[in-house]
């Protein structure tokens, strides 16, 4: 199998595949999560807003 011959290639090309849902992580970490957090507090912000 291809993971008994290459284990670290095995799990990068996992790990980094396009369709894998941590593929744009870890094209650029920084971005995904300034991303991520702006979704939350955008979220957070009209679920408030929605409720008050």
């Amino acid at each position: 199998t291809k993971f008994l011959d290459d284990p670290s290639g095995f799990v990068y090309d996992h790990l980094v595949k396009i369709d894998s849902p941590l593929a744009p992580f870890w094209d650029d970490p920084r971005e995904w999560v300034i991303d991520h957090i702006i979704d939350w507090i955008v979220e957070a912000i009209l679920r408030d807003w929605r409720t008050a």
